[in-house]
């Protein structure tokens, strides 16, 4: 008998396709808990499965009805033969939904939908807006994945903003996020509805009218811009708003959001929206 063929006698664990539901595979997966400096434990598995067998195409797969995000496979060999192939794999925490800046401003539906495994990294000191303690999370997904830098993730319990991508050696795709839910009495969570009022135009001496849109509401530090000495500076309460590029909008401008006034102190694009800096008028 060949040692390959050996190898895979004990492969009875079935792998179904994490999107389609499809039969994939069968292979040996065998539990592995990793513990963090925090004393967490991270679910993963090691996949061992026969040299011929093909990744999932998304690299989701459902193993006992748990999802699981897979790296690359590894070859094992034998004498120059390659006798198994290994894989991390990680437990899905939830469906996330990958938006543009302008898609999450105007609660779009997204690029795409992708399972993810997401774990808590950090906490960040949030100095601008109330001294407080924000967490960090970073999120994986399989290697053919495309997650750009400055997008958002969302799903119905958390809200991401993407800070930076990396590829990690086991082959996910490892998206270092700010989590942007807010706390405070005023705004429930991110998402929010923005009044715009409308300006004079000194040349024409015509009024725009006013205007109501949605927005994304965040803390200044998750959006980091390069100032000029022209720039007015960001001020303890100062935040930022994401705001579609389609919306018409002037420094000095006063909006209104859930019932508090604030102004307009600068803008710049963000992808496909306007990353906007107000402050309390």
């Amino acid at each position: 008998m060949k040692l390959k063929s050996a190898a895979k006698y004990f492969d009875d664990d079935s792998a179904f396709d994490g999107y389609s539901g499809a039969l994939l595979f069968k292979g040996q997966f065998s539990g592995y808990d990793a513990a963090s400096p925090d004393g967490s434990f991270q679910r993963r598995r090691i996949a061992s499965v026969a040299p011929a067998v093909m990744p999932a195409p998304r690299r989701v797969i459902v193993v006992q009805g748990d999802r699981w995000v897979m790296g690359d496979f590894v070859t094992d060999a034998f004498k120059d033969q390659p006798i198994r192939k290994t894989a991390v794999a990680k437990k899905v925490t939830g469906l996330y939904t990958l938006l543009t800046p302008g898609q999450a401003a105007t609660r779009s539906a997204g690029v795409r939908d992708i399972y993810g495994a997401s774990s808590y990294l950090k906490d960040t000191v949030n100095t601008l807006s109330e001294s407080d303690y924000d967490p960090q999370y970073q999120v994986a997904f399989g290697s053919v994945e495309v997650i750009p830098d400055g997008y958002f993730l969302r799903s119905p319990e958390q809200y991401f903003h993407i800070r930076s991508v990396q590829l990690l050696l086991a082959g996910l795709v490892n998206a270092s996020c700010d989590q942007i839910i807010l706390e405070t009495s005023a705004v429930k969570n991110c998402e929010v509805e923005v009044a715009i009022a409308g300006v004079i135009d000194p040349v024409t001496e015509l009024t725009t009218g006013s205007s109501l849109v949605f927005g994304l509401m965040l803390d200044m530090y998750m959006l980091y811009t390069y100032q000029t000495q022209s720039v007015e500076i960001n001020k303890p309460g100062d935040m930022s708003l994401i705001l579609a590029n389609t919306v018409v909008i002037r420094a000095g401008q006063t909006l209104t959001i859930a019932g508090t006034p604030w102004r307009i102190v600068d803008f710049s694009p963000y992808h496909d929206a306007w990353n906007v800096h107000i402050r309390r008028a």
